[in-house]
């Protein structure tokens, strides 16, 4: 629907819309509905980000409200799409501020792409070796080679401004998926409102490990994907049918989770992240050391002996 408002819609996602008219209609009085809500709320925020979060929203309630004109002004449902031109070489920037701080996103169809290597080595001809076919993919904007212990290869992230919330989803990719799995990932990057969007190599050395001998029990994927969407909560909460969308294209080609990329800490996300038998297996081990559950404040594997008790007031 999104891609459809801002003009970038595929053949195929057109055919779709048009195949039902006044379904295309309802989805947009709903979204027109969602997007006032928010209007309303970012209203209400405080502080030096106000304006920009404000006129965000009503930029989209904007082009919403145009879609809708020309659907319902037109016997030709596809007239309720706005044919727009890619922003060729055009970076979307989003930022936030606190304290003398501004963080910065890129993002857009043409965002630069990072890519990180590990090479185990310090042979700098092998390294060289590694790291050329990938350099040769696109136009190389930045390069940087370090020798690095493996402690260090992995950077604690800073504190984000107040204010911001960030909703982080993940799962995993088969062999057999990947192709699948990119094909939709090049389609939604491409598309206005994408969210970051991670791909971790998880196999090698990794898959070799038996599946039973950690709590990690993904050693089948391929890759992990990870999607990050930040901003205010209203901006989050505006974005997320969008990202509910993106990931039930995705479901068919990917299970399980990570639970270090996941915001929420829910019983199908825990579920998610391990598999039954990982679960019993963890399951006994917190009947065994901590039965009373101390350690709850996390993806919690419940003990079999614990039971959640209310007391009525």
């Amino acid at each position: 629907m999104w891609s459809a408002v801002d003009g970038i819609a595929t053949d195929d996602e057109l055919a779709l819309l048009e195949s039902d008219a006044p379904a295309w209609r309802r989805t947009l009085e709903r979204l027109l509905d969602d997007t006032e809500d928010n209007l309303e709320a970012v209203r209400r925020i405080e502080g030096p980000e106000r304006a920009q979060v404000v006129a965000d929203v009503e930029a989209e309630l904007a082009r919403l409200e145009a879609a809708y004109d020309r659907l319902t002004t037109s016997d030709d449902p596809a007239s309720a799409v706005l044919v727009a031109p890619d922003p060729i070489g055009e970076v979307r920037l989003q930022a936030s501020w606190s304290g003398g701080e501004v963080v910065v996103w890129a993002g857009g169809p043409d965002a630069p792409l990072d890519v990180y290597v590990a090479f185990d080595g310090d042979d700098p001809h092998d390294a060289a070796a590694a790291l050329d076919p990938i350099r040769r993919l696109g136009t190389l904007i930045e390069d940087s080679v370090a020798l690095t212990p493996y402690s260090d290869t992995l950077e604690d992230g800073g504190t984000p401004p107040p204010g911001l919330r960030f909703l982080v989803r993940s799962a995993f990719v088969d062999k057999e998926s990947v192709r699948q799995v990119l094909a939709i990932i090049a389609d939604v990057a491409a598309s206005a409102g994408s969210p970051a969007i991670a791909l971790r190599s998880v196999s090698g050395a990794a898959s070799r490990v038996p599946e039973d001998a950690t709590a990690y029990a993904h050693r089948h994927a391929e890759l992990m994907l990870v999607t990050l969407t930040a901003g205010p909560e209203p901006v989050v909460a505006a974005a997320t049918p969008a990202l509910d969308a993106i990931w039930g294209r995705l479901a068919p080609h990917v299970d399980g989770a990570y639970a270090n990329f996941l915001t929420t800490a829910t019983e199908a996300d825990v579920a998610a992240a391990y598999p039954p038998e990982t679960f019993r297996r963890l399951a006994a081990l917190k009947h065994r050391y901590d039965p009373g559950n101390l350690f709850a404040r996390n993806h919690n594997v419940r003990p079999p002996s614990y039971r959640v008790e209310r007391v009525a007031s």
